[in-house]
């Protein structure tokens, strides 16, 4: 493509008018909802008129002088105009390109040789952008928009608010961000010395659309009709004004109807019929007459007039017809004067940008699938991982369950055994101690029998009872001994076993001893038990402290219940 324009641009150019005569025609037949402003730029455009074959005649006579001038100015107009025939037949990456040639030209911001059509050509991107599907993009480019409009001049920061929330509107349907944005413009146009008063109107306008988009009609309807009886007139010279005049008329009268105000819809329909009827045609009055009939049909269903609205329904079909015919005539005269050739070039032109526009969509689904697929991966890896942690967590939770209970239950067996010693021990103390009143029976025994030896009246039964009485006891003192001692080796089995390993020169007699000082018995429970004197017993316990190399500091006691 970019190779054509350069070799021959006299196709090109020609081509450049058969865009701009199907654009035309084609907006015939179109019915935007907010045409005042919603061209998606605000500012100033040059009229055309309807004398076709003239400009055609008059553009290819100035087409070599466009190419050859060096007048930066005029070639960043003529790439603008041209993107703008390549936009309205959908040749949006073609627009895109030949407004960036116009750009290229003029890329100083702080010096901008054509400010107008530079921000224009920026727009032209923007609004190719967005019918390629680019919204985040052309976002973008009207931000930028907006930044280069702040080094121009005030009035250009409020088209290009203006734009920016016409962009939020029409595409992202974020009323609220569009709103902003436009009262942002509306408060620039009516706090500063602003030439240009249609700009506000077409403001004014947009923010009551979206007034409307929200069904909130008595509130929108003061702004149709501030801009219908203030900001615009039918006696504008430009028709974009003339234009405006009549549909904020005509929305006015919308709001009487959503409002149930009949009586005011209905004269004020009329009251536009009737200026329509007395002013000179102006471009796009089809269309306008079509908005006029489509709303009197709605006020004939709101006063249940079946046969008007039957009526009105037939004419509105007829204007959509001739609308039509308009166009078509439209593309044959462009056909006529531009050739079999240029118009087989311009088929293969769409026929391609159709292709890269197919090619753009089949490549964002490819991008979209992969994306969810690799968030699909990621996400299974993180539930795999989340999965695994979770079952690491738990075995660990368990582990440590376990880890309590068998520290409780070792605890459980420590105090158990713990009560198990101190019984045995109060049991051999008993035993001890049962012991102790058993040598003291067997003293006063030895006692009585002498008491018997100094009797002079000595009586040999009852000494035999008293001497069998004495055997017995006798036994009786012998088995105590004996258990004592049997539990005592019981207990402290374990602990002989230490004692011997660590003191092997210890006798018999010094082993007994440790094991009733680890039971904690007193000296003189020791002496009874083994039958020596406190006095021996503590000679005893002084020979095992050196025997133990025990120091003066250390405690017996102590040092025996550690083994």
């Amino acid at each position: 493509m970019s190779q054509t324009i350069r070799i021959k641009p006299l196709l090109i150019l020609r081509l450049s008018i058969l865009v701009w005569v199907l654009h035309s025609a084609m907006a015939y037949a179109q019915n935007p909802k907010s045409a005042q402003a919603n061209t998606s730029d605000s500012l100033p455009q040059a009229e055309q008129d309807y004398d076709y074959e003239a400009y055609f005649k008059d553009y290819i006579a100035k087409e070599i002088d466009i190419e050859k001038s060096t007048d930066t100015t005029l070639k960043i107009q003529h790439y603008y105009n041209n993107s703008s025939k390549f936009y309205g037949l959908g040749l949006y990456n073609q627009s895109i390109k030949l407004s960036r040639k116009g750009i290229a030209l003029d890329s100083d911001f702080n010096n901008l040789k054509s400010p107008h059509f530079t921000l224009l050509s920026y727009t032209n991107i923007a609004k190719s952008q967005n019918a390629l599907g680019l919204h985040d993009e052309a976002k973008s480019t009207y931000k930028t928009i907006l930044k280069i409009a702040e080094k121009v001049n005030i009035r250009r920061v409020a088209a290009a608010c203006n734009n920016l929330a016409l962009h939020y509107f029409e595409y992202d349907k974020a009323l609220d961000s569009a709103l902003i944005y436009f009262k942002r413009a509306q408060e620039i146009m009516t706090t500063n010395d602003v030439e240009g008063m249609d700009l506000l109107g077409f403001i004014n306008g947009n923010i009551a659309d979206i007034l409307v988009k929200k069904e909130e009609y008595q509130k929108a309807l003061p702004y149709y009709k501030n801009n219908y009886y203030n900001f615009f007139s039918p006696n504008a010279k430009e028709s974009r004004l003339k234009r405006a005049y009549f549909q904020n008329g005509i929305e006015l009268a919308n709001m009487y109807l959503k409002l149930n105000d009949t009586q005011k819809a209905s004269q004020l329909l009329d009251s536009i019929s009737t200026t329509l009827d007395t002013i000179k045609p102006f471009k796009t009055i089809e269309r306008i007459n079509l908005k006029l009939l489509q709303s009197k049909r709605a006020l004939a269903q709101k006063n249940n007039q079946p046969k008007n609205v039957y009526d009105l329904s037939i004419a509105i079909e007829k204007l959509k017809d001739s609308i039509n015919l308009v166009r078509e005539r439209a593309q044959q005269l462009g056909t006529n004067m531009l050739g079999d050739q240029v118009t087989k070039r311009y088929e293969t032109l769409l026929e391609n940008e159709r292709l890269k526009t197919e090619n753009i969509k089949q490549k964002n689904q490819t991008r979209f699938w992969i994306v969810t697929s690799i968030f699909i991966f990621i996400l299974g890896g993180f539930l795999f991982v989340f999965y695994r942690y979770r079952q690491r967590l738990s075995m660990v939770q368990k582990n440590k369950e376990l880890a309590e209970e068998k520290a409780l239950t070792k605890s459980l067996e420590n105090q158990l055994l713990a009560q198990s010693l101190e019984y045995q021990k109060k049991d051999l103390t008993s035993l001890a101690l049962s012991t102790n009143r058993n040598l003291k029976w067997l003293q006063n025994l030895e006692n009585r029998l002498n008491n018997f030896q100094k009797n002079t009246n000595f009586k040999k039964e009852a000494f035999l009872d008293e001497l069998k009485k004495l055997v017995d006891e006798k036994k009786r003192i012998n088995t105590f001994t004996d258990t004592l001692h049997q539990k005592i080796a019981a207990v402290n089995s374990e602990f002989y076993d230490h004692l011997k390993q660590q003191h092997p020169k210890l006798t018999a007699y010094e082993i007994k001893l440790c094991a009733l000082i680890r039971i904690n018995l007193d000296t003189k429970d020791i002496a009874t038990i083994l039958n020596i004197s406190p006095a021996s017993a503590n000679t005893s316990k002084y020979r095992l402290r050196k025997k133990l190399n025990l120091k003066p500091e250390d405690d017996l006691f102590d040092y025996l219940n550690a083994l």
